[in-house]
């Protein structure tokens, strides 16, 4: 049958792959990640009766500290939401939660990549299972930058549900919901570059004699009679 989680052996020795998998260094966990990617496309059905373990230690990979092994992760995530489609529905909430951190902490092509796998995830799984994992991580716990990326890609579902399908469900005012907290972080963005510009300068203004001030006129250069 070819390739294992890890290493090229039987399916049967892949059972153990998930359990050890922290432990082997980079270069194996590289090879690893290949080939899971591998077993998605040839033989799905050994991920799917350990998909949750599969996951698991994916989605721990995702935050490791070499970005390439980080990348890696992700680009497998991808390629096991094209594969398995929605039977990656129960693992949806926490591959959304970990990528969406990567979102906004992270090199730019790490970045990039979180945003590309959600973006395949939103296209694979159940609608409605992307719809919460996106409202329930990204909008209400994520920072401002992780709100956004989540709001681009509820626009992006809602185009693919159609907006006439939501109007007067449930999913309408928990939206409107979402459309507030995004407003509110466009008001503060406005509000950090007004104080960032600094404070107007004003026409210096002069003091008579009697303790008033007046505008500081402009003389003439030439002489007065």
């Amino acid at each position: 049958m070819g390739q294992t989680l890890l290493f090229k052996g039987s399916k049967r020795n892949s059972k153990s792959a998930p359990s050890t998998y922290s432990l082997y260094p980079k270069e194996l966990k590289e090879k690893g990640l290949f080939s899971i990617q591998h077993l998605a496309g040839s033989h799905s059905e050994v991920l799917l009766c350990r998909l949750r373990e599969v996951c698991l230690a994916l989605t721990s990979e995702v935050t490791n500290l070499r970005s390439k092994v980080s990348y890696s992760a992700i680009v497998t995530l991808g390629e096991l939401f094209v594969t398995l489609k929605k039977d990656m529905d129960s693992e949806v909430d926490e591959v959304a939660r970990v990528l969406l951190q990567m979102v906004s902490n992270s090199p730019e092509f790490v970045q990039k990549a979180a945003s590309q796998t959600l973006g395949i995830m939103v296209e694979n799984v159940t609608p409605a299972r992307a719809m919460t994992a996106l409202m329930d991580m990204g909008v209400n716990r994520g920072h401002a930058p992780v709100r956004q990326c989540a709001a681009q890609l509820l626009l992006s579902l809602m185009q693919r549900i159609g907006v006439t399908k939501l109007a007067g469900t449930a999913w309408a005012e928990r939206l409107a919901h979402v459309a507030g907290k995004l407003a509110q972080d466009c008001h503060k963005d406005g509000m950090a570059n007004q104080k960032a510009e600094g404070p107007s300068v004003k026409e210096p203004v002069k003091e008579r004699n009697d303790g008033s001030k007046k505008p500081q006129a402009t003389l003439s250069s030439s002489k007065r009679y």
